[in-house]
Protein backbone atom coordinates (compact mmCIF):
# COMPACT_ATOMS: atom_id res chain seq x y z
CA UNK A 1 0.00 0.00 0.00
CA UNK A 2 1.39 3.67 -1.29
CA UNK A 3 1.85 6.05 1.79
CA UNK A 4 0.95 9.28 -0.48
CA UNK A 5 -0.59 12.15 0.66
CA UNK A 6 -2.80 13.85 -1.02
CA UNK A 7 -2.72 17.71 -0.98
CA UNK A 8 -4.32 20.66 -3.17
CA UNK A 9 -1.53 21.84 -5.98
CA UNK A 10 0.43 24.87 -4.81
CA UNK A 11 -1.68 28.44 -4.58
CA UNK A 12 -5.05 25.99 -4.43
CA UNK A 13 -7.42 26.36 -1.44
CA UNK A 14 -9.88 24.47 -1.60
CA UNK A 15 -13.52 24.24 1.09
CA UNK A 16 -15.44 20.88 1.13
CA UNK A 17 -19.11 20.69 1.81
CA UNK A 18 -21.40 18.18 2.30
CA UNK A 19 -24.06 16.71 4.62
CA UNK A 20 -26.43 19.68 4.21
CA UNK A 21 -29.30 17.82 4.74
CA UNK A 22 -31.95 20.90 3.37
CA UNK A 23 -30.47 23.40 6.22
CA UNK A 24 -30.40 26.03 4.20
CA UNK A 25 -29.46 28.02 6.98
CA UNK A 26 -26.39 26.67 8.20
CA UNK A 27 -25.37 26.67 4.65
CA UNK A 28 -25.02 30.21 4.91
CA UNK A 29 -23.49 30.36 7.87
CA UNK A 30 -21.19 27.86 6.50
CA UNK A 31 -20.57 30.30 3.61
CA UNK A 32 -20.00 33.04 5.83
CA UNK A 33 -17.39 31.23 7.63
CA UNK A 34 -15.46 30.48 4.11
CA UNK A 35 -15.88 34.24 3.34
CA UNK A 36 -14.27 35.15 6.13
CA UNK A 37 -11.36 32.78 5.92
CA UNK A 38 -10.91 33.85 2.41
CA UNK A 39 -10.17 37.67 3.39
CA UNK A 40 -6.23 36.64 4.47
CA UNK A 41 -6.15 33.94 2.09
CA UNK A 42 -3.32 34.46 -0.72
CA UNK A 43 -4.22 31.67 -2.70
CA UNK A 44 -4.96 32.13 -6.54
CA UNK A 45 -7.54 29.45 -6.92
CA UNK A 46 -9.62 28.81 -4.53
CA UNK A 47 -12.08 26.34 -5.10
CA UNK A 48 -15.65 25.28 -3.43
CA UNK A 49 -17.08 21.78 -3.62
CA UNK A 50 -20.42 20.54 -2.17
CA UNK A 51 -20.33 16.49 -1.80
CA UNK A 52 -23.75 15.74 -1.44
CA UNK A 53 -27.01 15.16 0.79
CA UNK A 54 -27.72 18.78 -0.14
CA UNK A 55 -31.62 17.50 0.13
CA UNK A 56 -34.13 15.85 3.03
CA UNK A 57 -34.96 16.09 6.34
CA UNK A 58 -34.12 20.22 6.85
CA UNK A 59 -37.10 22.40 5.90
CA UNK A 60 -35.27 24.17 3.16
CA UNK A 61 -34.09 21.75 0.53
CA UNK A 62 -35.20 24.13 -2.02
CA UNK A 63 -32.99 27.19 -1.25
CA UNK A 64 -30.13 25.09 -0.45
CA UNK A 65 -30.06 24.27 -4.25
CA UNK A 66 -30.71 27.41 -5.35
CA UNK A 67 -27.74 28.73 -2.92
CA UNK A 68 -25.24 26.30 -4.60
CA UNK A 69 -26.18 27.28 -8.38
CA UNK A 70 -25.75 30.72 -6.98
CA UNK A 71 -21.92 30.33 -7.15
CA UNK A 72 -21.98 32.41 -3.83
CA UNK A 73 -18.27 32.27 -3.40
Amino acid sequence: MSSRSHLAPAGTRIYAIGDIHGRCDLLRELHRAVADDLLNCTAARRVMVYVGDYIDRGADSKSVIELILSRPL
